[in-house]
């Protein structure tokens, strides 16, 4: 039974557990809710291999020359043309210590100097070729020795013909167009000449013109050409220099041991100063302020004009660099070729792209038969290595910004137990969980199966799968592939199994395996040695049929080609096209649409004839094309298998690209293919497989190889692809209906086509949901995508497009569905009984161990017990078919878990909740505090007006008899309604809180006004006295004394009106409890001496904060003061302060007087009432 035949449950249940989270954060319990060369970083790649190259000369980006010295007596010496973007060797001769090479113009006029090293005495030749038509010019008979000749070291020569030559012992040889001959030299002494045989060597010249040259050499040896003789300057160096090159007469350099760098200013030799120690072979000078540096340990120096940089990007080849040249390419940009021991290295790209061997600096092993690259959800996909006699190592891309370094997983990742040596590797998500699961092959008894998880690890399922594998040919051309071969949305599994039946395997959807083959009616023809089948769909129906190529013919039918009929049966389909009379030997085979016409094509390497290339017309019948497409030459493979060969779009053209063997074909308009492997840097044997490993837009290149193939040496090397192109565009596929792996996923867009999972061979299938687009689709085309199961979807092209396949809003609710029926498939009732039976226990210990008895009444609330069942259900879901020890346990310990974690957040949010809230008054922002309490700007819920809530200290209303007085004084506050006082709306207690909701006054306090303007004016001065006696007359008619009068507690309202505020409670017995907290009420500053004696007070007291008002505004300082409350306080009683008008002189008569008479320690001095001090006011002018 399938587990999508039970009906659908409804994907409503998916979004229940954020609503329920969201409910629980919006609860109020009852209250509203409230609210280098100016060049990048270049790119380089192998364009040849050599054997100690050592000189190499550019004349274009298309043209040029190169020598190497060769390996011992095995390995020749080489000169080699550049052309067409290839390296060919035109001369050859023995190993030669210093081959020279110089040229007049052109290819075609070209000389090689080499010397007969071994068995001629170090004799150097001298080879002029014209075009391929070689002559040996004689040399002067020049000898080191007895028996051996002095090698020449460096060769200049101009258009004309004429030519000059150093070496050994300071030698200097000039041609003259017919005949070589020796000139002076200043390093030899004449009768003397092996005096200094080991101390003269010249190593290289440059002419600047037929007047003018120099030459330098051991060391420090600098000798200069003019005026026709040459003459020894001065060194600053005694280091060996190996090279020396001008920009014109006044600006050279020279390069040399031991990082030695030396420029010719005009007028002497400076050393220049550099961080490199390594020995500097050459460079090339491009101008006084552009110079290149060649050297060992893959050195390469830029100079600017103001600092030598180092150009880090060659050291991706670790190799001893001997010769550099630089020149333009018809765009103007410059491009380098650099010549070492080991290879001719460059940055043009003639087919624009390249291949970088980056396996050393990736950090991966050289070796294994091939790999795999694994999805690895939106991270750079993984790399599993087939690895040859060992367990396959799976490593984890973790390089950064751009950067390729892998590091093995195998063990933490849990693939440590797989079998050793798999020759089969199938890969893809079986149980529909969204991960890339995996089976590894060794044979029919040996082999292990693994269920990708959400962590990235891997644990045990073989049991799970239930797969009994029948017997396996031991060849190493078995494959093994997960396909959707029923249609069903789940990945079947298909064994090519060489000599013997293939095997297929039904999938439930669950990751478990039936054995279907005797029913499938699948033909093969065993004992005639298949490489593997491939699958596409090749009549285009939605099913996925077979092809089968055969080693051996049977009866002259050498490929088999099964039709599915949609529900995983097949029938063989005969085309004429698949017989041959002669042998052929086909080896691998694999899919692609090869012409863009959106449909499958087949290719197959043959060992004994040319390829075979199968266009299909569109209805799964094929014609072979191979010899129009340029495939006419036999591709002979030494050690054939089921992985030699992967399509991919290389060069992002739109074209399927072929790599087969050791050759990289390129697929153009017309499906015309071109070989260009040594002119993009591949020179490597073995099974390739192509993944964007760096997701930069372009096809990267693994290739794996075996003993067999390439011995005991480097078996494996990582490409990376140098395309960069400009404008990445990309699909990603995410399936739910079909199989989520997205195999057989078709993608079609204005005359370009691919499908998801083609390309890849038998051995090492094509596993990515990550389609790169080509790069003549342009924003807003339209591609089209068609899933197996029918659907299909248009969308506009952008830069990084998620295609859903049955919409990105029904796709989650799809897979939710498909997820509760997995696990309803797989679900055990009794087990899932003992499993609640532990959850509700542990739920009730867990209350009943917590003392706080509310939180029983928040894990009771709907909430947590909607959110304890979708816990559960959650991880039912997750953990269906996976560990018995994690779905047993998991679920006992998470869900109460959450249940009493949830109780306690519910419970925290509702005392946060709570305090956010007093009556029906919602807090807002902090405004000011003082002894009785805070004020917050707050709400009115029921009236939506604001107000300034001041909220009093717990201790003031813990007391019964406060709350009386509160209550009681709050009527009375209540019932003013004066332009002078502000409104208090009312005074209550909420949950032990009490609180005073006054009129909220935006324009802030007289306090906050004085320090922002001081000195006020006095006319306003004595506006705010009235205003503030008037409020005071109007307090004190109610028999109320205010006791806490100060700037900061008179606010300021429209019109800069003035208010009093906080005032009345001050004669209740709430003085006493504030006494009691260390707080004497009304600042200390403004309180009279019978406040602190505590005496009667009476309308003189206020009188009294009255006079330190008016004598704080008038100086912007109090009246009385002291360093502590004891100093304070002996100052209130024993000191007459200074009258105002001596702290500012321009006070007129008056109101020292008043301000006096208001601060009199006798309170029968003082005024009598508020009015009398108004009228005393209005008396005088100002």
């Amino acid at each position: 039974m399938n587990i999508r035949s039970f009906p659908a449950v409804p994907a409503l249940l998916w979004f229940l557990l954020p609503l329920v989270l969201i409910s629980s954060c919006t609860e109020q319990n009852g209250q509203p809710e409230s609210s280098g060369a100016g060049t990048d970083t270049l790119h380089w790649y192998r364009q040849a291999a050599v054997d100690l190259g050592h000189r190499i000369v550019m004349f274009s980006a298309e043209e040029g020359l190169a020598v190497s010295r060769g390996r011992g007596r095995e390995f020749r010496g080489k000169a080699y043309r550049f052309r067409n973007g290839v390296w060919t060797p035109f001369h050859e001769y023995p190993y030669s210590d210093y081959p020279l090479i110089a040229t007049r113009d052109s290819l075609r006029h070209t000389a090689v100097v080499n010397h007969l090293t071994h068995d001629g005495a170090y004799r150097p030749v001298f080879s002029s070729f014209n075009g391929d038509e070689r002559t040996e010019l004689p040399l002067p008979r020049i000898m080191w020795d007895a028996v051996d000749h002095v090698m020449m070291k460096g060769i200049h020569q101009f258009a004309n013909g004429t030519a000059w030559m150093v070496g050994q012992q300071g030698h200097i040889l000039y041609f003259n167009g017919t005949r070589w001959a020796e000139q002076p030299s200043p390093l030899i002494r004449k009768g003397s000449e092996q005096e200094n045989a080991y101390d003269g060597d010249l190593n290289d010249i440059t002419m600047l013109s037929e007047r003018s040259g120099w030459a330098v050499g051991r060391n420090g040896i600098i000798v200069r050409y003019q005026d026709g003789q040459w003459q020894r300057v001065e060194s600053p160096t005694d280091k060996r220099l190996f090279r020396v090159r001008f920009a014109d007469e006044r600006n050279g350099f020279a390069v040399g041991e031991r990082g030695t760098v030396l420029r010719w200013n005009g007028e002497r030799w400076e050393h220049v100063q550099t961080e490199v120690r390594e020995a500097l072979h050459s460079l090339a000078v491009l101008g006084p302020d552009d110079v290149w540096v060649v050297g060992a340990g893959s050195t390469l120096l830029h100079w600017n004009g103001r600092t030598w940089r180092s150009e880090t990007s060659i050291r991706i080849y670790e190799d001893v660099l001997t010769d550099i040249s630089v020149v333009r390419d018809a765009g103007g940009t410059l491009q380098f070729w650099i010549i070492g021991d080991q290879g001719i290295y460059t940055t043009h790209r003639s087919t624009g792209f390249s291949f970088t061997d980056i396996t050393g600096v990736a950090s991966l092993r050289r070796h294994g038969r091939g790999a795999l690259f694994l999805p690895d959800g939106d991270d750079l996909p993984r790399l599993l290595l087939s690895n040859e006699g060992g367990t396959n190592l799976l490593s984890v891309n973790s390089g950064r910004n751009g950067a390729t370094a892998y590091t093995d997983e195998t063990e933490r990742l849990g693939l440590s137990d797989a079998p050793r040596d798999p020759g089969m590797i199938a890969a893809g998500d079986v149980n529909n969980d969204g991960e890339t699961d995996l089976l590894q092959i060794v044979d029919h008894r040996v082999f292990s199966f693994h269920f990708g998880t959400a962590f990235g690890t891997f644990r045990d399922a073989r049991e799970h799968s239930a797969l009994q594998l029948r017997e396996i040919d031991p060849s190493v051309a078995n494959a093994a592939r997960f396909i959707d071969l029923d249609n069903d949305g789940d990945l079947d599994l298909y064994i090519s199994n060489h000599n013997l039946s293939d095997q297929l395997f039904r999938n439930d959807g669950t990751g478990r395996f039936t054995d279907m083959t005797d029913e499938a009616g699948i033909g093969k023809h065993t004992g005639h040695a298949s490489y593997g089948a491939v699958f596409a769909d090749v009549n285009r129906d939605g099913a996925a049929d077979i092809f089968i190529p055969y080693y051996v013919s049977y009866r002259k039918k050498f490929f088999d080609l099964f039709l599915n009929d949609g529900t995983g049966r097949f029938r063989r389909d005969e085309q004429p096209v698949f017989f041959a009379g002669t042998d052929i030997a086909p080896t691998v085979a694999l899919t692609g649409d090869f012409n863009n016409d959106g449909a499958p094509d087949l290719f197959v390497h043959t060992q004994k004839a040319p390829p075979f290339l199968f266009i299909n017309d569109g209805t799964g019948k094929f014609s072979d094309k191979a010899a129009a497409s340029g495939f006419t030459d036999i591709n002979f493979h030494p050690d054939p298998s089921n992985g030699m060969a992967a399509a991919a779009d290389v060069n992002n053209d739109g074209w399927l690209d072929l790599f087969v063997g050791s050759r990289l074909y390129l697929n153009s308009a017309g499906m015309h293919f071109t070989e260009v492997s040594e002119r993009v840097g591949i020179q490597f044997t073995g099974n390739p497989v192509f993944a964007d490993i760096d997701q930069d837009g372009d096809q990267d290149l693994f290739i794996g190889s075996t003993r067999a193939s390439l011995g005991k040496g480097d078996r494996a090397v990582l490409f990376r692809n140098n395309l960069d192109p400009q404008q990445l565009r990309t699909l990603t596929i995410h399936p739910d209906r079909s199989n989520r792996t997205g195999d057989g996923v078709v993608i079609t867009a204005c005359g370009w086509s691919t499908t998801l999972g083609s390309g890849g061979s038998p051995m090492f299938p094509a596993i990515s949901r990550r389609i790169i687009l080509p790069s003549h689709l342009k924003d807003d085309d339209t591609v089209v995508v068609r899933f197996p199961s029918g659907v299909q979807q248009q969308i506009r092209i952008g830069h990084a497009v998620d295609v859903y396949e049955t919409g990105i809003f029904m796709h989650p609710a799809v897979l939710g569905t498909n997820a509760v029926r997995r696990a309803i498939y797989l679900l055990d009732l009794r087990d899932e009984m003992l499993k609640l039976a532990g959850i509700l226990s542990l739920i009730t210990l867990g209350l009943f161990l917590f003392k706080k008895k509310d939180i029983r009444t928040f894990a009771r609330t709907w909430q947590m017990v909607t959110a304890g069942i979708l816990t559960y259900i959650c991880i039912l879901l997750m953990t269906a078919g996976g560990s018995t020890a994690v779905s047993a346990v998991l679920p006992v310990l998470t869900v109460p878990a959450v249940v009493l974690i949830g109780s306690f957040v519910l419970r925290a949010r509702d005392l946060r909740r709570r305090s956010q809230y007093i009556a029906h008054y919602r807090l807002g922002p902090l405004i000011g505090q003082g002894g009785m309490g805070k004020v917050y700007r707050a709400t009115d819920t029921l009236t939506k007006r604001s107000v300034a809530l001041k909220v009093l200290h717990p201790e003031l209303t813990a007391d019964p008899e406060n709350k009386r007085r509160l209550k009681a004084e709050g009527e009375l506050l209540s019932s003013f309604d004066h332009p002078n006082i502000v409104k208090v709306f009312a005074i209550g207690e909420s949950e032990g809180r009490g609180y005073i909701a006054m009129e909220f006054l935006p324009g802030g306090t007289l306090k906050e006004r004085l320090t922002a303007e001081h000195p006020l004016p006095l006319e306003r001065i004595k506006e705010y006295i009235g205003q503030v006696c008037d409020g005071l007359q109007e307090v004190h008619r109610h028999g109320t004394v205010h006791r806490d009068l100060k700037t900061g507690n008179l606010m300021l309202g429209e019109k800069g009106r003035v208010r009093l505020m906080d005032f009345g409670l001050s004669k209740s017995p709430l003085v006493t409890t504030m006494t009691s907290l260390g707080t004497v009420l009304g600042t200390l500053g403004y309180v009279a001496p019978e406040q602190v004696t505590g005496g009667d007070v009476d309308a003189r007291t206020d009188i009294f904060s009255l006079g330190v008002i008016m004598y704080e505004l008038l100086t912007n300082r109090l009246p009385f003061n002291g360093e502590n409350e004891i100093a304070l306080i002996h100052a209130i009683f024993n000191t007459v302060p200074p009258p105002p008008s001596s702290l500012r002189p321009d006070l007129p008569a008056g109101w020292d007087a008043v301000v006096m008479k208001c601060l009199a320690r006798d309170t029968a001095e003082r005024y009598g009432s508020a009015e009398q001090v108004a009228e005393e006011l209005q008396q005088w002018k100002v």
